[in-house]
């Protein structure tokens, strides 16, 4: 009986929607996402690479690699047509937020931000999970 009734709170716990994030986290996040996406169509690309993490920084220490791994690897958020932000959430490896992006060729995607709060209490960018057109992220 125990079992069961353990059992049945961890399903009940598991239906539970992720936590939202605080508005105020979330208007961060889409300022960020927004000056970046606006960035790269304006081929601002220091301005871009400015609202990656230090981890990515590391993994491309150029501006030049960093561009180049968004232009090949995330089309999609690198020239989009247009973007709107969806749902702002918390995961384990911080807060997130979801945007909707038509790519350059007409394709709807999501884009999963992952964020990481830095020692001075600014966010980065530290992942983009990015699914493919009508698949989810």
């Amino acid at each position: 009986m125990r079992t069961l009734i353990l059992t049945f709170g961890l399903i009940v716990f598991m239906a539970l929607p992720a936590r939202s994030e605080e508005p105020s986290t979330g208007a961060a996040m889409q300022a960020i996402i927004a000056a970046q996406i606006n960035a790269f169509l304006n081929g601002d690309y220091a301005e871009a690479y400015r609202h990656a993490s230090p981890d990515i920084q590391a993994l491309y220490p150029t501006v030049e690699g960093f561009i180049a791994m968004v232009s090949e690897g995330y089309r999609p958020v690198f020239s989009p047509r247009s973007f709107s932000f969806t749902r702002s959430f918390t995961t384990p490896r911080g807060p997130a937020q979801a945007v909707e992006i038509i790519g350059p060729d007409g394709g709807l995607h999501e884009a999963i931000y992952v964020f990481g709060v830095q020692e001075d209490g600014s966010l980065r960018v530290i992942a983009v999970y990015l699914s493919a057109p009508g698949s989810p992220a």
